[in-house]
């Protein structure tokens, strides 16, 4: 068998990369399949480490200050970004101690710098997990943009909240933008919705003109996501649905109320005016075979909730009077035919 001393240079042997290099030459002989590659993949691991200035004293460095036994790898990737033994003293000065070293490395890659922990400890940010400091860097959460959305009134937002407000572009303008359309006590969770369901400013006055005077927040998200626009409510117009409210036009949206039912309905001789009837009779699904059903009870003694739960196998335990109202005005008007 080849000697050791024979394969490992004079220099080597004297190095505290020795013991490292011993190891990986041992597996190779055990592995003498694979002992050219691991012969391989060494020699460039001791030539990228000499290349980057990893050296004896900067692995003991390291080593001291919690992190042994690093892969060369690693070693070298603090090397390139900056990672010495004065940064990692720096952080643990502020409370960082036993950061990853893969996190080492992403505070350098980001500007993740001492000072700018220590600055934002002094806006109230205490212990940050290193993953949420990073996050503020990569999306811009500077010191500059904390005390701008505090300057608006909005309070002492969390972290998780000012990196969504910069993930989903949320700035200064926009809250104030917003505000100025009559929106003085929107939350940031509000804002944040605004920004996700393309609530602007533009959208907002546009719901106005259609006559939706006063529409809340969670509304005007509602409105976005539903698609209520200009062509639909003048449909409904259209076809005798007049001044609709926000919540009525959402719930003519969702049960898929459109002009052709609407026709439907007048086609059978009922009252085709009140968005919330014509609700219910869409989640009936009108037909002939409704009608008939809905003629043969007896008004006066009949069960409404055992109606509607063989109709629409729906579960009525929970329905407010409101409702009720609304179902039984439906089935009334359908008996009168």
């Amino acid at each position: 068998m080849m000697k050791i001393s024979t394969i490992v240079p004079t220099k080597l042997r004297t190095s505290k990369l020795f013991a490292a290099t011993l190891l990986s030459l041992c597996i190779s002989f055990q592995n003498p399949i694979f002992a050219h590659d691991n012969g391989h993949n060494r020699n460039n691991s001791q030539s990228q480490m000499q290349r980057h200035g990893v050296t004896d004293d900067f692995i003991d460095e390291i080593a001291a200050l919690g992190y042994p036994d690093l892969p060369s790898k690693r070693l070298v990737s603090f090397k390139i970004h900056g990672v010495t033994s004065l940064f990692i003293k720096q952080l643990a000065e502020l409370g960082y101690t036993n950061v990853k070293a893969k996190r080492l490395v992403s505070f350098k890659i980001h500007g993740v710098s001492a000072g700018f922990i220590q600055r934002m400890s002094d806006l109230g940010f205490n212990n940050l997990s290193p993953k949420r400091l990073i996050a503020f860097k990569i999306h811009g959460v500077s010191e500059r943009f904390v005390k701008q959305i505090r300057d608006t009134g909005l309070g002492e937002l969390d972290a998780k909240r000012l990196v969504a407000f910069k993930i989903h572009g949320v700035s200064v303008d926009f809250v104030q933008q917003v505000r100025a359309l009559g929106f003085t006590d929107i939350t940031a969770k509000r804002l944040v919705a605004f920004k996700i369901h393309d609530v602007t400013p533009k959208f907002i006055e546009a719901m106005k003109d259609l006559g939706f005077n006063k529409p809340s927040a969670k509304d005007l998200v509602a409105l976005s996501i539903h698609d209520v626009d200009r062509t639909f409510v003048e449909r409904m117009n259209s076809a005798g649905l007049t001044e609709l409210t926000a919540r009525q036009a959402i719930r003519l949206k969702i049960h898929d109320v459109d002009a052709r039912f609407v026709a439907k309905v007048k086609d059978y001789g009922l009252v085709a005016n009140n968005p919330d009837t014509m609700v219910v009779f869409k989640r009936f699904k009108l037909d002939d075979d409704l009608v008939a059903a809905v003629k043969a009870l007896d008004l006066k003694d009949y069960d409404l909730f055992s109606f509607l739960d063989e109709q629409l196998d729906y579960h009525s335990d929970f329905m407010d009077n409101r409702s009720v109202a609304v179902f039984e005005r439906a089935i009334k008007e359908i008996h009168g035919l």
